[in-house]
């Protein structure tokens, strides 16, 4: 037993579990000893295990793409209270405020203070030359709110809010683009690689109904 590595230990402990076929398993970042590769390996078959024994797995992670792939549903906590409880999809794409939102996601949640603006008849929020419809009747008499955009949500487009690009980071599927508009930053994932050198600028916008709308005082989701 002394010879074996952390890793091994750790899927031993998993064998000694299961073996006495449980009910419920508790696992508290059982795989945040292994390296990169392994814990992928591991995510699957743990996984299975979940799938094949029927038993209901509380699993603990600060891992939010540990927590994504592998349950069926996430629990948010912070100071020992649930800021939000769903699926794994809802929580990505309806967070119940700025807190699940900003956790959610890796990389970061881009968040930008808005002012509302009212033009034709249609309601808009606006920020760093960009406006994103939203609708009047949710947005009521606020003059401003917090609009919360994923990184793979913003788009290439020329009537958008001009950027200055910072550094590229190319991952093999897709690029990321850490981008500046004065104090403003973005970041910004793309699938098509964008042909562009660090100091230079690009416009961006934002896909259609791909973002959230937050209260600015109370942080919570209002569209």
């Amino acid at each position: 037993p002394n010879e074996l590595s952390g890793g091994q230990q750790q899927r031993v402990a998993i064998a000694r579990m299961l073996i006495t076929k449980p009910g419920i398993f508790l696992m508290d970042e059982p795989l945040s000893n292994l390296d990169a590769k392994l814990r992928m390996d591991m995510r699957s078959e743990v996984k299975r295990l979940h799938q094949e024994s029927g038993a209901t797995t509380v699993y603990v992670t600060h891992d939010q793409e540990e927590a994504m792939t592998m349950s069926t549903h996430i629990c948010v906590m912070k100071d020992g209270v649930i800021r939000q409880m769903d699926t794994p999809e809802v929580l990505y794409k309806k967070p119940a405020d700025r807190c699940v939102a900003d956790f959610i996601i890796n990389p970061k949640m881009n968040f930008y203070d808005a002012e509302i603006m009212r033009e034709d008849g249609r309601t808009y929020a606006s920020f760093s030359g960009i406006k994103i419809q939203a609708d009047p009747e949710i947005i009521g008499e606020r003059k401003k709110v917090k609009v919360a955009v994923r990184p793979e949500d913003f788009i290439i487009d020329s009537n958008g809010g001009e950027f200055r690009v910072i550094t590229q980071l190319p991952t093999g599927p897709a690029q990321i683009l850490n981008l500046e508009n004065g104090s403003e930053e973005a970041t910004m994932v793309s699938s098509d690689y964008i042909k562009v050198n660090p100091g230079e600028t690009i416009r961006i916008g934002v896909k259609e109904d791909s973002y959230n709308i937050f209260d600015l005082e109370t942080e919570k989701r209002i569209y």
